[in-house]
């Protein structure tokens, strides 16, 4: 709870790095500090050390905020609406419990069914995108992300997406169902908490006025939910009439989730129509039921000890609780697909050679970083099985001669000292070269207008024309390590949308990656067989930077997709030592 430490100064900084010392060398976690507390409802436990001024309702709802105040809000939000909490922590400075630490905590905590995060930064992306995606295959997570940080780029190039982007990538990879708010958090968390995941998108629409019945409608396509054409009992139906229209929707193996919208009439009260519904709502084959009574202002009728039917104040609003709910259920239902495991042996001769080529200073920037050359670079990818087009690295225009003649003509030539993400727009690639002459005719002109930007220059083999595209590998401190995926080529400076998948990369994630992209449609209409060699690229370059974690970027820009194949055909590759954590290991919570 207490402040002053390393959100105010380096003296403060140092005081928290002793006290999480302290804490360690007596077996002790340590939570904060510059935080709110900690709160556990369990019977057993019975621990409340907040200021929070109201004891949250004991429930099986696990909360993390990293900001107290906001913290603060959302339990005594909670407590108002009925929702239960099992567990609250604020972490603070998280100078040692972080939220990678809750959500280990909770994945193995019998008495938490779901998590609700308040985020602002992801501490360590790597662990958290690993744990997350754990956590959410057997238990939701709801969460609100706020802020974020400008990624920084190399050289200037625009080889990572915009952070919102990564951010709802790294969401969306793991299963997290993300929130715009504190409301659609109650709202989302509510149905996950109470409900049983809906089994598809077939929603059906229970109400006694059209009106409020065709704004859920429209609202659940939306969400590309498949409601039915509502079921109106008019506006005089008794509450057993809406018990029975539902129970009757349970056993309708065409129905998914049930949606039941309440207008007050003069015959019926909202009371009666509450308990009917909670009636229903315990039979054993009862679907994911929300309700929305419109008017009413008495929390808490559709629920009792036995079950809980979420309610929503207006139609479009249950919809969206709906529709994000769904979206879980279909992430979580669907394969996860297969990460390509580099072969160990393999992994070792290309670390060892990566170690060899950072001891050599010389090729060193000032940042102590390595732009491999084009020979290095092959020998890279070869460790995971990936070879560029055949290429050689030539000095003068007599060596691309000779180059040339045991590649074979047609060949491109290309200056390899150029910094610029497109070296066409610069005039340092020249195409479908035919012949000594040709060759030697390209070099002179090349060699004149861009000097010792041409060298090394490199003669590589001609491949057929394709869908150009652009791979990137990235380690960003705001969402991790990436790969990312968009238009290749001469094209790649217009064109920066990207799509975005962290590690580990499943050959699933590549598919959806693809999906994503700019160039997944063209590949599919022009050349369906090229998406299979374009995944296997995807994964195996994903694991070669998994695997070697002193690879700091890697950019094959362009590799062209084309006759069922993904030919690579340019390769940038830039190196740092890697720092590994030297903190003391901990105890797990």
């Amino acid at each position: 709870m207490s402040e002053g430490f390393a959100e105010r100064d380096e003296a403060g900084e140092a005081a928290e790095e002793e006290l999480v010392r302290y804490a360690r060398r007596h077996g002790m976690r340590l939570v904060g500090p510059n935080a709110l507390g900690v709160i556990n409802t369990d019977p057993l436990v019975g621990l409340h050390a907040t200021f929070v001024g109201v004891n949250p309702v004991p429930g099986r709802i696990g909360l993390m905020a990293q900001s107290g105040v906001i913290g603060a809000a959302i339990i005594e939000g909670a407590t108002q609406l009925g929702l239960g909490l099992s567990s609250f922590v604020a972490v603070g400075n998280k100078a040692d419990v972080s939220g990678n630490d809750l959500l280990r905590y909770w994945l193995d905590d019998p008495g938490t069914d779901v998590a609700m995060l308040y985020l602002e930064s992801f501490g360590n992306p790597s662990k958290f995108s690993r744990i997350a995606r754990a956590l959410s295959r057997v238990k939701p997570v709801v969460a609100v992300k706020v802020g974020g940080e400008r990624a920084d780029h190399w050289h200037g190039e625009d080889d990572l997406v915009g952070d919102e982007a990564t951010v709802a990538a790294l969401l969306e990879q793991t299963g997290i169902v993300r929130v715009e708010n504190l409301t659609q958090m109650f709202h989302t968390a509510g149905v996950l908490a109470n409900q049983p995941l809906p089994a598809g998108r077939r929603v059906a629409v229970v109400t006694n006025a059209w009106g409020p019945a065709w704004l859920a409608v429209d609202a659940l396509r939306a969400w590309d939910l498949e409601p039915a054409r509502p079921i109106n009992l008019s506006n005089d139906a008794s509450a057993d009439r809406f018990a029975e229209q539902v129970a009757e929707l349970y056993a309708d193996p065409d129905v998914d989730s049930v949606l039941v919208v309440y207008a007050p009439g003069l015959r019926t009260h909202y009371k009666r129509v509450a308990a009917a519904l909670r009636e229903v709502a315990t039979r054993p084959d009862a679907v994911t039921t929300v309700a929305c009574l419109l008017g009413n202002r008495n929390v808490g009728l559709l629920a009792d000890e036995r079950v809980r039917v979420p309610e929503f104040p207006f139609p479009e609003e249950a919809a969206m609780a709906l529709g994000r709910v769904t979206r879980y259920a279909n992430w979580r239902r669907a394969e996860v697909g297969e990460a390509f495991v580099p072969a160990e042996d393999a992994i070792a001769a290309a670390k060892r050679k990566v170690q060899t080529w950072l001891e050599d200073s010389q090729n060193l920037d000032d940042q102590g970083r390595r732009i491999l050359g084009v020979v290095e670079s092959d020998e890279l990818l070869a460790a995971v099985g990936l070879d560029s087009v055949r290429q050689e690295v030539v000095q003068d225009a007599d060596g691309a001669v000779v180059a040339a003649r045991r590649i074979g003509y047609p060949v491109a030539l290309k200056a390899g000292g150029l910094e610029r993400l497109s070296k066409t727009e610069a005039g340092g690639v020249a195409l479908d070269v035919h012949g000594d002459e040709e060759v030697r005719a390209a070099f002179g002109r090349m060699e004149q207008v861009l000097g010792e930007g041409m060298f090394p220059a490199i003669v590589q083999a001609m491949v057929p024309e394709g869908i150009e595209c652009r791979i990137g590998i990235a380690r960003t401190p705001v969402v991790g390590d990436l790969v990312t995926l968009g238009v290749g080529g001469a094209l790649a400076e217009r064109v920066g949308d990207q799509s975005v998948r962290l590690f580990p990369v499943t050959d699933r994630d590549a598919d959806l990656l693809i999906d994503e992209s700019a160039v997944g449609s063209l590949i599919d209409e022009s050349d369906p067989e090229g998406r299979a060699a374009l995944r296997d690229v995807l994964v195996r370059l994903a694991g070669l930077a998994d695997a070697i974690p002193e690879i700091v970027r890697i950019r094959l820009n362009p590799v062209i997709v084309a006759e069922g194949s993904a030919r690579i055909t340019d390769i940038r590759v830039l190196l740092a030592h890697h720092l590994p954590d030297t903190r003391p290991p901990v105890r797990r919570l």
